[in-house]
């Protein structure tokens, strides 16, 4: 159980994953992986009762989030300008470096196939104006509010059998949504890793059965 809140805390991106493989034609994989704008928010992730909070910051070909899950900081950097991701486990001497295609299936513990996802209505989130979609999955539904520059600013879902609901009374199993929300630059200082901290590389092969929460499970103290 520790595993699966590690695993959907980090990156809010349980579903992450899934909505970026979506069908709708104006959305593509890069677009929401991968923004083409600057960015940092808090994010708050919650699941089953629990709620993980964090810190996200973005711009075009490098991710860097932070989550603290009991009372651990936990770091997740993805470089895709250098195709390497670097987990850093919370209150360990460690950093676990991998490919980021890797990395980024890791932070998907759902099987990557979607039957759809179609825009239902434009809102206003956040003082912007988003796009809300409908997402089908064969092991839920939910609901996305992504913003014209692909941001992901929120995110609900429900396990199957129920239905995605037209009533806002029927809590979702799942939450993810952004907070203090702004656009910036930054400089090569904002992406800077902790020092001192000793390498362990990981192959695919080694990565067989694990997701993120294992593997922040296996590497901290």
């Amino acid at each position: 159980m520790k595993t699966f809140f590690l695993t959907v805390a980090l990156g809010g991106a349980v579903l992450f994953q899934m909505i970026a493989l979506g069908h709708a034609q104006t959305l593509t994989p890069k677009d929401l992986l991968d923004p083409q704008v600057s960015y940092e928010a808090d994010r708050l992730v919650e699941s089953q009762g629990k709620i993980f909070k964090g810190r996200v910051r973005h711009r075009p070909g490098q991710t860097l989030e932070e989550m603290t899950v009991d009372g651990k900081t936990h770091i997740v950097f993805l470089d895709r300008r250098l195709g390497r991701a670097y987990i850093l486990p919370g209150g360990s001497p460690l950093m676990v470096d991998l490919r980021v295609d890797q990395a980024e299936a890791l932070l998907s513990s759902l099987p990557q196939n979607i039957s759809g996802m179609m825009a239902e209505s434009q809102e206003r989130l956040l003082g912007m104006d988003v796009m809300r979609y409908h997402i089908d999955h064969e092991q839920g539904v939910g609901q996305a509010w992504v913003t014209k520059k692909s941001v992901l600013l929120k995110l609900i879902g429900w396990k199957k059998p129920t239905q995605s609901p037209k009533s806002s009374s029927i809590n979702p199993d799942f939450t993810m949504r952004l907070e203090n929300y702004r656009e910036r630059s930054f400089s090569e200082a904002d992406f800077q890793l902790p020092k001192g901290r000793l390498h362990v590389k990981i192959n695919a092969g080694q990565l067989k059965g694990f997701d993120l929460g294992k593997i922040l499970e296996a590497f901290s103290p």
